[in-house]
C-alpha cells in the first residue's frame, strides 16, 4: 500500500498502542501491521521476530516458507494426491551447495533403551496392484552419477549410489549381536505360487559402454584396513545347512566355465570335470569342477 492512512483514534499524537501495531513508517505510510512478534507486512508476507524469516504464498495453492532454519518439535503428517509429500529439490531447481559434509537430508537419532529396536529412517511402499499388474516398487531409491566433464585427478573419489556403513565410537561388548554396514533380508510372510529370482541381495551391471582404463566387476570386495594386526579372518563367511547349491552358473560362457574332459577312470570314478576360470595375480589359473 502506498497511499497515507490517517489516524483518527488519538494515537497520532501520543504515539500510542494503535499506532504502534500498525506500523506506519517515517513519512507516515502504512507499512504492515505488527501485533507483538507476529508482523504482516503490505505484500502479504506474515514473519515472526525475524523480518527475513517470512511465510507467503508465491502462487495459487503454494506456500513459501523462506527461512535459514526451520525447527518442528513433534510429529509432522504429510498427505498427498498423487503427487510427492515432501520434495527437496528437483532437477530444473535442485539443492546446490559447493560446501563439502553438506546434505540435502540429514536424519540424527540415539536410542537408549535396553532393548528393542530402532530404525533411524523408515520407507514402506506396497504394491497393492489385484489384476495382472507389471510394476515396480523401490522402498529407497539411491542414484549417484557425474553430470560434468571430469578432468584428470589423482586423488581418489568415490561415486557411490547407496552408502551403508558401520561406525563405533564406543566399547563393543556384546558376542550375539550381528554387526554389518549393509543387511538385505527376504522375510516370512505371504504365498509365494510363482516368482523369477527371489534374492535377499542383487547386483546387477547395465553398463554397456566399455571403460578405457581400470577394473570392472559386478562385485567388488576389499579390505582397506591396512594393518596386519586387524585383517578379517575371512573374505567371505558361508553360512548355509539348507541350500542346495552351493553356486549356480548359468549362461556364463566358455570364457568363465568351459567342458575340459570326458570320463575318466578313477576312484571315485570322475564322469565330467569342467574348469571355472580365476586369476591370481596376473597369472590365469582353474578352479576344477567334477561330477562323480
Amino acid at each position: 500500500m502506498s497511499q497515507t492512512i490517517k489516524k483518527s483514534m488519538g494515537e497520532g499524537h501520543g504515539k500510542g498502542e494503535v499506532y504502534a501495531a500498525l506500523a506506519y513508517d517515517a513519512t507516515d505510510r502504512f507499512g504492515g501491521m505488527k501485533i507483538k512478534a507476529l508482523m504482516l507486512n503490505s505484500t502479504g508476507r506474515i514473519s515472526f521476530l525475524d523480518a527475513t524469516s517470512y511465510i507467503y504464498s508465491s502462487v495459487t495453492t503454494v506456500l513459501d516458507i523462506v527461512s535459514t532454519t526451520i525447527n518442528i518439535t513433534g510429529s509432522v503428517v504429510f498427505s498427498t494426491n498423487g503427487n510427492p509429500s515432501v520434495s527437496i529439490g528437483s532437477s530444473a531447481t535442485p539443492l546446490t551447495t559447493a560446501t563439502t559434509g553438506y546434505s540435502a537430508l540429514k536424519c540424527w537419532s540415539d536410542y537408549t533403551k535396553a532393548d528393542g529396536y530402532h530404525v533411524g529412517a523408515w520407507f514402506i511402499s506396497n504394491y497393492n496392484q489385484a489384476t495382472a499388474g507389471v510394476g515396480s516398487v523401490f522402498a529407497l531409491r539411491g542414484s549417484a552419477g557425474v553430470s560434468a566433464t571430469q578432468t584428470a585427478a589423482s586423488g581418489a573419489a568415490q561415486i557411490i549410489g547407496v552408502h551403508g556403513r558401520l561406525l563405533s565410537s564406543g566399547t563393543i561388548r556384546n558376542d550375539s549381536c550381528m554387526y554389518a554396514g549393509v543387511l538385505g533380508q527376504v522375510c516370512i510372510g505371504g504365498t509365494w505360487t510363482a516368482a523369477n529370482f527371489v534374492s535377499a541381495g542383487w547386483f546387477d551391471w547395465q553398463l554397456n559402454t566399455a571403460v578405457a582404463a581400470g577394473n570392472t566387476q559386478i562385485l567388488y570386495l576389499s579390505n582397506n584396513a591396512n594393518n596386519a594386526n586387524y585383517n578379517p579372518t575371512n573374505v567371505m563367511y558361508v553360512y548355509s545347512p539348507y541350500v542346495t547349491n552351493f553356486i549356480n552358473f548359468q549362461n556364463c560362457g566358455s570364457a568363465q566355465v568351459s567342458f575340459i574332459g570326458d570320463t575318466v577312470t578313477a576312484n571315485p570314478t570322475i564322469v565330467t570335470y569342467k574348469k571355472i576360470k580365476v586369476l591370481i595375480g596376473s597369472d590365469t589359473m582353474y578352479l576344477l569342477a567334477v561330477t562323480i
